[in-house]
């Protein structure tokens, strides 16, 4: 793993790059497990109309849950990305450094806090 960030020490890297493998494993297996819920849930043939219109409230809830892990899986990704190539840790729009504290709350971020 290169390091062309000044700002983090290749131990900080190695301990954020953890940080993003489990959260990648985690964000996997939700998007699985809701996966799995919402193609349950489309099978029920025999529901009376309010049983059907829970249904389709609880769908729409459950795929707007997935869109979302689905995002954070590309951000997640993206951040991978940027490990490997020596970019993790700077800005995508200023090149300025993201500080050590702001990627271990949230390490797939792209842009410093202003």
């Amino acid at each position: 793993m290169t390091n062309t960030n000044a700002e983090l020490s290749d131990e900080q890297l190695a301990f954020l790059q953890v940080l993003l493998n489990d959260e990648l494993k985690k964000v996997s297996s939700n998007i699985a497990q809701l996966e799995i819920q919402t193609e349950a849930t489309s099978k029920c043939s025999h529901l009376d109309a309010v049983d059907l219109a829970s249904q389709i409230a609880a769908q729409r809830a459950a795929y707007s849950v997935l869109e979302s892990q689905r995002q954070q899986l590309s951000e997640i990704e993206r951040a991978m990305a940027r490990l490997k190539a020596g970019t993790y840790g700077l800005c995508e729009q200023t090149g300025e450094p993201i500080g050590f504290e702001c990627l271990k709350v949230l390490p797939w971020a792209r842009h410093t806090v202003t």
